[in-house]
């Protein structure tokens, strides 16, 4: 068997050296770069079981064309599907992998991501100068790693009242953000989440926040006055 499957996680694959996989019902998740330059795969088929596609799971397989990925998938790591022709030939302004926004594409300056995105995946805006105002819709529970980090002109951002968290370096080095809301659903802001959003003065933390990492507003010189909300832990 070239699939190693533990309880519904695909830990490993041993290349076999052929085109076309099945990932076979029941695996709900999958290791970091189980994939990772197979390069005689060109068709995978994942099945509805499956709820996130780990990081750099499919990265480097150079002859990959076609993937099919169902609606249950919500999550996707870093990279899964960079150094892909099915990645690299996709040139939607929303790259929407099931219901997991994989990156951003366009050169919109006041963008509304789709309804139905559960997830904002880790970089998927990263570095794009041109966005001012980003609005969620209220699908989205999840903003990934840097997934807006060094939007410079980014100054308003509409999140989704059911957000429940912001990863690390989610928002960092977005300059022209002076104030944010967070949704009292919001459970964990990650490390570096607003590292040097030197223009922040004003942010409301939510309600319900449990965790918040380090240095979430270093380099903030602006914010002041800054209150956890009663039960709150910095971690």
């Amino acid at each position: 068997m070239s699939l190693e499957i533990n309880n519904g996680f695909l830990c490993r694959y041993y290349d076999d050296g052929r085109s076309v996989l099945t990932i076979p019902h029941g695996v709900k998740n999958m290791g970091t770069g189980v994939f990772k330059s197979c390069r005689n795969l060109k068709k995978v088929i994942i099945p509805e079981t499956v709820i996130s596609v780990s990081a750099f799971a499919f990265a480097d397989c150079t002859e990959l064309e076609s993937v099919e990925i169902p609606e249950s998938v919500e999550t996707i790591g870093i990279s899964a599907f960079d150094d892909t022709p099915f990645y690299e030939n996709d040139k939607r302004d929303f790259v929407i992998y099931g219901k997991a926004l994989y990156r951003y594409n366009g050169s919109g300056t006041d963008i509304r991501i789709p309804d139905g995105v559960v997830s904002v995946t880790n970089s998927a805006f990263e570095g794009n100068t041109m966005i001012r105002r980003i609005v969620m819709p209220d699908s989205v529970k999840h903003i990934g790693h840097s997934a807006f980090k060094n939007c410079e002109h980014l100054a308003l951002v509409t999140f989704s009242e059911n957000t429940v968290r912001i990863c690390d370096s989610a928002f960092e080095n977005c300059k022209s953000l002076e104030s944010l809301i967070i949704p009292d659903d919001v459970v964990a802001i990650g490390d570096f989440a607003f590292k040097g959003c030197r223009n922040l003065r004003n942010i409301k933390l939510s309600a319900g926040l449990c965790f918040i990492g380090d240095q979430v507003f270093s380099g903030c010189d602006f914010l002041s006055d800054l209150k956890l909300p009663e039960g709150a832990n910095q971690i």
